[in-house]
């Protein structure tokens, strides 16, 4: 770690953090394989989603890595992968610089979604635009002030199920001819999207779980008052199992919504899910502490993704 370079690209690597774009990605494809199904989806728009989620993620890492290092909770004793600014690789300044030009970039993708489908949207594109900013307020205060109040699991639910999965089947459904005949936006809504968008949601939350299990000491000492730092390990075992179970039963639920067809496939995803994830919380619990803990962040996030893809194309 010590030969990476000021503002090399490798540190800006580190700082972006790519492997933690599963977690923009799965909301979008899920939402893009049933706007497929249901005979309206968009591939420029779909682009476009996935564009803005990945921006999104990258500027909450860019804004984090500053946050904590700023504040002090990137110590000596941080079990997770080392951070740029706390390491010298990129300074402050910069830092700060690469938060607008990030912002700058997912508002240009922003606008992409919006001129694929501004003559169909049924406001005028407002309700984009409002999404769009949420979203921006979301990535600042997300792994900043939000997190540390140990709302973390809730906005998770919100920001990588709900408003992702809705916002990219939205920007499609409104291209199907019955988006004429609709009186409201809710109605282009069917209930396989909430469904995938609890799906999303309530995945992608393990990978929270499992990051709060292994920096909760580390989280007392700064003050984030995760549910787990707060508790206990116990929580964290609770809430992985929960997860597991609601995640299998939400998917087995839209196998047998969607059509006969899909239902072998959901019935894959789910089994495969629920058996690599039962595994993952064994060994959570047999690691218990420390650096080790880190291997599992990875594999949970090649369980969910791997989920998501099963799913998408049993959906598809």
């Amino acid at each position: 770690m010590k030969t990476i370079k000021l503002n090399s690209p490798q540190a800006w690597i580190k700082a972006a953090r790519p492997v933690t774009l599963t977690g923009a990605l799965i909301p979008v494809m899920l939402a893009t394989a049933l706007a497929h199904h249901n005979g309206c989806m968009q591939t420029k728009v779909a682009i476009f989603c996935a564009l803005f989620a990945c921006g999104m993620q990258i500027v909450a890492n860019l804004v984090n890595d500053i946050y904590d290092y700023l504040k002090g909770t990137d110590r000596e004793d941080r079990l997770g992968p080392p951070r740029a600014c706390a390491q010298g690789w990129v300074l402050p300044c910069t830092m700060n610089l690469a938060i607008f030009f990030s912002v700058l970039v997912c508002i240009i993708f922003g606008f992409g979604i919006l001129a694929c489908s501004i003559e169909h949207l049924l406001w005028g594109g407002f309700e984009l635009i409002l999404l769009g900013i949420m979203c921006v307020i979301f990535s600042f205060l997300y792994t900043t002030k939000l997190s540390y109040l140990g709302l973390g699991d809730v906005l998770v639910l919100l920001f990588f199920g709900i408003v992702p999965v809705a916002g990219t089947y939205y920007t499609q459904a409104v291209f199907s001819s019955e988006a004429t005949q609709v009186s409201g936006i809710l109605d282009l809504f069917p209930s396989e999207m909430w469904l995938l968008a609890l799906i999303s949601g309530i995945a992608i939350d393990a990978l929270l779980v499992v990051n709060n299990f292994r920096d909760r000491e580390q989280d007392r000492i700064s003050g984030k008052k995760t549910p787990i730092a707060r508790f206990g390990a116990w929580v964290a075992y609770v809430q992985h199992f929960a997860i597991t179970l609601v995640t299998t039963i939400l998917i087995f639920k839209i196998g047998e919504q969607l059509a006969i067809e899909q239902s072998w496939g959901a019935s894959l995803a789910s089994n495969l899910y629920a058996s690599l994830n039962i595994a993952i919380l064994i060994a959570m619990w047999r690691i218990n502490k420390g650096r080790k803990l880190n291997a599992l962040l990875g594999a949970t996030s090649l369980t969910m993704t791997l989920m998501a893809v099963l799913l998408s194309i049993a959906i598809w």
